[in-house]
């Protein structure tokens, strides 16, 4: 178990993260690990296990970020403070990823993240996936796609809000 910024952060047991994924039968069909296709125990095997109790911060606004996370088990809330008041932007749930957009080009974290409930997730380093000189392209094309539909779904919320 490491602390980091007040927050708890405890290591799964070591395990083949691949293994553990690729065994399991709804998470071996998440959209990312089928976009990775046959890279997928390659790339999901550079990762590490981490177990986040409920309410445990993952990661906060403004931290510099450099991994993406994949959940296993439980439901992540991310959110981002404006004006003081943290607004909650979505759930993270079960095969879903979270951290995109600062894996892609690193800087700091655009929103929180926190445990809603007992959380298993893969975290993905830039440094580890990096070792070959840069993001496997079955990657680099998932992150950017969901990082897309994300940005455009939030423009659309934006423009219907400045509606009213």
């Amino acid at each position: 178990m490491t602390a980091k910024d007040g927050a708890i952060r405890v290591e799964l047991k070591r395990a083949d993260v691949a293994e553990l994924v690729l065994k399991h039968e709804l998470l071996r069909a998440c959209p990312l690990v089928m976009a990775l296709g046959d890279r997928a125990a390659t790339i999901l095997g550079t990762g590490v296990g981490r177990r986040y109790p409920e309410g445990t911060t993952i990661f906060h606004q403004g931290q510099p970020g450099d991994s993406v996370f994949l959940v296993l088990r439980g439901e992540v809330r991310l959110t981002r403070s404006q004006d003081q008041a943290p607004v909650e932007l979505g759930v993270a749930g079960q095969g879903d990823v979270f951290g995109e957009g600062e894996l892609l080009e690193p800087k700091e974290r655009s929103c929180s993240a926190y445990a809603g409930n007992d959380v298993d997730a893969v975290e993905l380093t830039r440094a580890k996936l990096l070792q070959r000189g840069q993001l496997p392209l079955e990657l680099h094309a998932f992150l950017t796609d969901v990082q897309t539909q994300r940005r455009k779904a939030q423009d659309e919320l934006s423009q219907f809000l400045d509606r009213w």
